[in-house]
């Protein structure tokens, strides 16, 4: 049977050239870029009909430079043995193209029609039974991963990029070290190409928005969290300008302290029964709790005892009694033994009411904020076991040792 001929053109545009794909070359953007949420570039035809000898076809074009599947872009840098892009970087680029980079499919890869690959489905799979689960200890709060966030997901690509990238770390976290690396290669591609949307919408934040720019800003402080420790990154300090970690941060605060009531509204409602709150502590837990008050109490006397400058003093009192009451919302939700304490929102809602004075003393490394902050990171772990934040709580313990002078040693003896 004869095959159905086509007439060939060259003007598509360069994300249909590299997949092989028909476009239907529509402007300013093809339906294929548009079901991608790609940047859809068009190839200027004038320069392409210049002669070999002209210098200036000599030059490589723009698509000649960009990087492979290995490299995201220039900005990218190289870690525990895989290149990577920061999500800082990533998300602060003014002009980035991620989704038009060389991609040869592998067997894995074969597209489907115009929408997820196989590998791509054996990704979403993958959260949809065990991914889910690891953020959010609570039925209500896990049934919105599974639930809402992948539905929300099938209708705004950028959020499904998202929740594929997640979902491949959690693999490369069980993965032998070779297969790992497959998997932080596709995670990188997925956040790389679903990041530019999103900064797009926190840009451009509204009522009909703020409940997908939140979830993404969520999804995106997780995959920051699961690519491990960085040398140099402590979360809220850095030892070298503003702590990537924070700047994430900060955008949740953002979307959060305009939108607070439309965010956690439907789905997102933070109504809960009663029966959540009913929790027992066991005597272990109480025991726990107990002795790691006594040592927080124990930092007001450092702050009288070394800090003359008002303004500071009230800083530090704020942030020891926010310490005081995380702590006892961490005892009373943490589960017995055997289970995996998954209550990282409790931990990191001490960090979203952290006064902008104390944030900045931890910034400047200033001795007592490092100090209160080191009988924070204790908290992180009781989470030790959630493969997200694995090294964190000894990365940061680290990182606060080295920045302290030895009088101001003791203090920290027990978080060590």
């Amino acid at each position: 049977r004869a095959r159905r001929s086509h007439t060939k053109s060259r003007s598509g545009c360069l994300n249909c050239k590299q997949r092989r794909v028909k476009c239907d070359e529509k402007k300013p953007i093809c339906s294929n870029c548009h079901m991608r949420s790609m940047t859809c570039d068009y190839p200027n035809l004038d320069k392409a009909k210049q002669s070999p000898g002209d210098p200036a076809s000599a030059r490589p074009s723009t698509s000649d430079t960009r990087t492979t599947s290995q490299s995201i872009d220039p900005s990218c840098v190289q870690g525990k043995g895989r290149i990577y892009a920061r999500p800082v970087e990533l998300m602060t680029a003014e002009t980035h193209d991620p989704c038009s980079r060389e991609h040869r499919a592998s067997p894995q890869e074969i597209p489907m029609g115009e929408g997820l690959s196989f590998a791509d489905l054996e990704l979403f799979h993958h959260f949809a039974t065990s991914t889910y689960r690891t953020l959010a200890n609570e039925v209500e709060g896990a049934s919105i991963w599974q639930q809402d966030v992948l539905r929300w997901s099938m209708a705004f690509p950028f959020m499904l990029r998202l929740v594929l990238a997640l979902s491949a770390l959690h693999l490369s976290h069980e993965s032998s070290p070779t297969q790992g690396q497959i998997r932080q290669t596709q995670a990188d591609d997925h956040f790389a190409c679903g990041v530019p949307a999103v900064v797009s919408i926190v840009s451009n934040l509204d009522t009909a928005s703020c409940q997908r720019a939140y979830i993404s800003a969520v999804m995106i402080c997780f995959i920051y969290l699961a690519r491990g420790p960085w040398p140099g990154q402590y979360l809220l300090f850095s030892d070298h300008g503003r702590a990537e970690w924070w700047l994430l941060v900060q955008g949740i605060r953002l979307i959060v302290g305009s939108y607070r009531e439309h965010v956690f509204s439907g789905a997102l409602a933070t109504e809960r029964t009663g029966d959540c709150q009913m929790l027992y502590i066991g005597a272990l837990s109480a025991r726990e709790l107990c002795e790691h008050k006594l040592h927080v109490h124990s930092l007001r006397q450092l702050v009288d005892h070394s800090v003359a400058d008002c303004a500071q003093r009230a800083s530090y009192i704020l942030a020891i009694d926010l310490l005081l009451q995380q702590l006892d919302g961490v005892h009373l939700k943490r589960p017995g033994r055997g289970e995996t304490p998954v209550f990282v929102h409790v931990i990191i809602e001490w960090m979203l009411q952290l006064p902008e004075n104390f944030v900045l003393l931890v910034e400047q490394q200033r001795p007592v904020a490092m100090v209160i902050l080191a009988h924070w990171t204790i908290l992180l772990r009781y989470v030790s076991s959630v493969w997200y934040l694995k090294g964190w709580s000894e990365h940061i313990l680290v990182g606060i040792g080295d920045s302290l002078e030895d009088g101001l040693r003791p203090w920290i003896e027990w978080p060590l």
